[in-house]
C-alpha cells in the first residue's frame, strides 16, 4: 500500500512547475513566507516539508526547526538553496536533505518518493563532506541521491 504523501512547499517564487509535479503524486500546500509556513505546519501537518532557505520575512532554518519541534512524529525536511555554504546550518536546524538550485521540477518528486516508505536516499558515491553530518543527504541535478534499498538513482 502506497503511503499518503502530503507536502508543504515553501518558496518565495512559487515555482509552479515544481508544485504541479508534486501535485501529480502528493497533496500539496504552498507558502511563500516563513510566517505562512509556520501557520501551515500547524494546520496541514505535512509528511514532508520542502523549504527554500531564503524567505522574504526570515529564513527556512526557522521552518526546519518548527517542523521538528511541533510534532511527536516530525515531517521529513528538504531544503533548497543556491548557497552551498548555508547547508551545514540547515542540517544543524534539523533538515534531512538539501537540494541545490537550480534543479528540474521532478527532482522534488523523486526526492519525496525516496523520503517516504522504505526508500531512503543515500549520498552519491564520492559526495561526502565534512559539512554534511552522517545520515544527511545533499544533492544537485548533477549528483542525484541513490536509493538505499536498490542502489538506483532516486
Amino acid at each position: 500500500m502506497r503511503p499518503h504523501l502530503s507536502v508543504l512547499f515553501v518558496d518565495r517564487d512559487g515555482h509552479e512547475s515544481v508544485v504541479a509535479a508534486l501535485r501529480s503524486s502528493c497533496e500539496v500546500t504552498t507558502a511563500s513566507s516563513e510566517e505562512q509556513a509556520v501557520r501551515a505546519l500547524r494546520t496541514f501537518r505535512p509528511t514532508i516539508v520542502i523549504t527554500e532557505l531564503d524567505l522574504p520575512d526570515g529564513d527556512g532554518l526557522t521552518v526546519c526547526r518548527q517542523s521538528k519541534e511541533l510534532f511527536a512524529e516530525p515531517p521529513l525536511v528538504l531544503v533548497t538553496t543556491m548557497a552551498a555554504e548555508r547547508v551545514p546550518d540547515a542540517f544543524l536546524a534539523g533538515c534531512d536533505a538539501a537540494l541545490m538550485k537550480p534543479f528540474m521540477p521532478n527532482s522534488c518528486t523523486r526526492g519525496s518518493a525516496c523520503f517516504c516508505g522504505t526508500r531512503r536516499p543515500q549520498p552519491s558515491r564520492g559526495a561526502t563532506s565534512a559539512a554534511r553530518p552522517a545520515g544527511k543527504v545533499m544533492w544537485s541535478a548533477s549528483t542525484p541521491p541513490t536509493c538505499a534499498a536498490c542502489g538506483t538513482p532516486a
